[in-house]
């Protein structure tokens, strides 16, 4: 399987079975969504391919493998044949969220094939879905005590390691958007290290980056001096762009090391919850923190919010000097 490159977009290409029309689609459907995540986890969910556009192990099979199984043309499927599929799924051990989410993801896929003509009706409109709760969150935290022995581990596994547990951390950043800056996006804004990203939605953005990340992330570009500024920021040995398959290899090895009994249950939004989370425990208004996190409703808590906090104020910052005097106390000194 080899890939295809559209404006720095890598996506896979598709099997000669699909047929032209099908694949163009397909691409076109992937190509069509602004978020890197939401492309991975479409791929993954409908063609069972992952970033490499190789086969990945999953639970259940995804659309196009389960419709290839059973002999069923994903064009001519029925409503019928879509609330099979789901309650497959949910046999084979999928969470509620995680079938909400193919199905969803599904019906998506449907509906670009509405737009761009290759079929009249969306037989996924209207399956059967679990209920889900938007305010429960599946992703497991870490106590402020395993996160320093999480940031510890990291920096004793080398520079950019260090740089992107940071950025995950101390940012809230959502793991597309920490992996899809380019070198160039880095900056200076009144003396304050920034970084450009690309969020939820692909909408741009500047942040600014506490001193946790700055310092590691200085760190980490002294190690690539010369790279240009179209480079990944978060690269691998040869050049190419890191993936969130190594990043939940990466986090779940350091928890280990660490020792932190949820290893096996961590991911990059775990970094992202334990941000949140904390954040609330050292009395962060809530505003700054949904503000530095960038929720869905994130413009409008940010207009109520200037009139009473200055606007480089970041709940990350509060982390960051908690880090600091930790360190500086010996608190939690990397092994030697």
């Amino acid at each position: 399987m080899t890939e295809i490159e559209l404006s720095g977009v890598i996506l896979p290409v598709l099997p000669p079975e699909l047929g032209d029309a099908l694949q163009d689609a397909t691409l076109g459907w992937l190509f069509h969504q602004k978020s890197a995540h939401t492309r991975t986890a479409y791929q993954r969910g409908v063609l069972g391919l992952g970033t490499k556009g190789t086969p990945v192990p999953m639970k259940a099979p995804a659309w196009l493998p389960w419709c290839e199984q059973r002999g069923v043309d994903p064009l001519k499927v029925t409503l019928g044949h879509v609330d099979l599929y789901g309650r497959q799924i949910a046999t084979a051990g999928l969470a509620d969220r995680s079938q909400a989410a193919r199905l969803a993801t599904i019906s998506s896929w449907y509906a670009y094939l509405i737009k761009v003509k290759l079929i009249d009706q969306n037989p996924a409109g209207a399956a059967t879905r679990p209920a889900v709760d938007p305010e429960d969150s599946p992703a497991v935290g870490l106590s402020e005590d395993e996160m320093n022995r999480l940031l510890d581990q990291a920096e004793a596994d080398g520079p950019r390691t260090a740089a992107l547990i940071a950025v995950l951390y101390f940012g809230a950043l959502r793991v597309g958007s920490a992996l899809n800056a380019d070198v160039g996006d880095l900056g200076w804004e009144q003396g304050v290290r920034t970084l450009r990203l690309r969020v939820k939605g692909g909408k741009g953005k500047r942040v600014a980056l506490e001193d946790e990340t700055r310092i590691a992330l200085d760190a980490y570009m002294a190690t690539r001096r010369g790279v240009l500024p179209s480079a990944p920021l978060f690269a691998t040995v040869t050049g190419t762009r890191l993936n969130a398959a190594y990043v939940w290899r990466l986090i779940r090895r350091l928890a280990r090391r660490a020792g932190i009994e949820s290893a096996a249950e961590l991911n990059p939004h775990s970094l992202r919850h334990s941000h949140i989370t904390h954040a609330f425990d050292e009395g962060v208004d809530g505003a700054v923190i949904q503000g530095t996190a960038m929720h869905a409703s994130f413009e409008t808590t940010r207009a109520y919010d200037t009139k009473r906090k200055n606007r480089l104020y970041r709940s990350g910052t509060v982390l960051s000097e908690r880090r600091r005097k930790a360190r500086e106390s010996g608190v939690s000194a990397p092994a030697p």
